[in-house]
């Protein structure tokens, strides 16, 4: 299966990936509505894409201007049509950090703290909890960290956002079964670029 990234340098170009029930890749439209709302954030970010999948969200993120993306996984297949893409790309190694491996059990290091985070997890698992925290706690994020998120239509983002030290919900929007939402976990609230719904 294949999915297009639709902005930037690489426009057009198709991403391969297994045709598997677990990859869920983000849409068309809705990646052209979250990089709307995140135009002036992706140049020069650093990105996690936590759930790669198909990895459209972070290739989509560098191919507008990222500085870099790193892109976690568990599945083989997926993280070797991972490699594959970033390869077909001439992406370098430092700019596509592509691993095998659970967001949960991911420690990035310091020095590689993300503007960006990318959190499409599998669906009726209720890992958002704790990969919310695991941001938080384990100080992955920026100063101007934006994070989006897409859940499924009946979960209660709001109330888990609520939860979080200076968690902001900045944008939410449903497509069919699906919801996705911009938040920002800035140690400031003074930082965070409030918009209204």
């Amino acid at each position: 299966m294949s999915i297009r990234i639709i902005g930037g340098r690489w426009r057009g170009r198709h991403l391969d990936f297994p045709d598997q029930v677990t990859l869920r890749p983000t849409p068309d439209r809705v990646r052209e509505t979250v990089f709307n709302w995140l135009q002036r954030e992706v140049v020069d970010a650093h990105c996690l894409d936590a759930f790669a999948g198909s990895g459209a969200l972070g290739f989509e993120a560098l191919s507008r201007g990222a500085s870099s993306a790193c892109f976690l996984e568990t599945d083989p297949f997926a993280y070797h049509a991972l490699l594959k893409n970033a390869e077909a790309m001439r992406l370098p190694k430092q700019t596509a950090q592509i691993f095998l491996t659970s967001a949960l059990m991911f420690s990035p290091q310091k020095a590689h703290m993300f503007d960006l985070v990318f959190l499409d997890p599998p669906f009726h698992q209720n890992l958002l909890p704790q990969i919310l925290q695991r941001l938080q706690e384990g100080r992955w994020l920026s100063s101007r960290a934006k994070i989006y998120v897409e859940f499924e239509r009946d979960y209660p983002i709001t109330p888990l956002i609520q939860t979080l030290q200076n968690g902001q919900l900045e944008k939410i929007l449903y497509a069919g079964a699906v919801g996705y939402a911009l938040v920002s976990l800035n140690a400031a609230r003074s930082q965070l670029e409030s918009s209204p719904q």
